[in-house]
């Protein structure tokens, strides 16, 4: 049901540009209509479908190393064979838009999945915090980094022309 439901958004998401044309005078369905075409231009095109989805499993896969590593760090018996599998399920449920940030979701997540596989619910729930706040560290260096008048400027002028096309 759930990749169901992915396919579904993903074939709404690619159809946000045939609204009718009175809707498209105000800026956020124009950035939604620009956001359908882009999604269309990348989804049905293999050539730069397939380097998107390469890079997508690799950041996850990167991700859930890090967790490996944090969790190794912190003294959790886990392999990196539970965290490739388990910590993109713990993904899954943070991005539900349910708590800000995925915050308790994430938690309740790591709990449950680690404690399947022997982790102790209470190391579990440090793990679970400690990366959130390492997640939310990397998040406020990223947003300073953005900040920054250069990128600010080039950010601006990219999202800009897209809306106004």
């Amino acid at each position: 049901m759930l990749a169901l439901a992915g396919v579904g958004a993903i074939g709404c998401i690619l159809l946000l540009d045939r609204v009718p044309v009175g809707w498209q005078q105000w800026r956020p369905i124009r950035a939604l209509a620009a956001l359908a075409r882009d999604a269309r231009r990348l989804l049905l095109r293999p050539t730069s479908t397939l380097p998107v989805i390469a890079l997508s499993f690799a950041g996850i896969a990167l991700y859930s190393l890090s967790i490996y590593f944090l969790a190794r760090g912190l003294g959790i018996t886990v392999t990196t064979d539970d965290c490739l599998v388990l910590v993109p399920l713990t993904m899954l449920v943070t991005v539900l838009p349910i708590t800000v940030g995925g915050w308790v979701l994430r938690e309740g997540a790591t709990v449950f999945v680690f404690g399947a596989v022997g982790a102790a619910p209470d190391a579990a729930l440090a793990w679970s915090i400690t990366t959130g706040v390492v997640v939310m560290a990397v998040a406020v260096v990223g947003g300073l980094l953005w900040l920054l008048p250069r990128n600010r400027e080039h950010a601006k002028k990219g999202a800009l022309s897209r809306i106004s096309r």
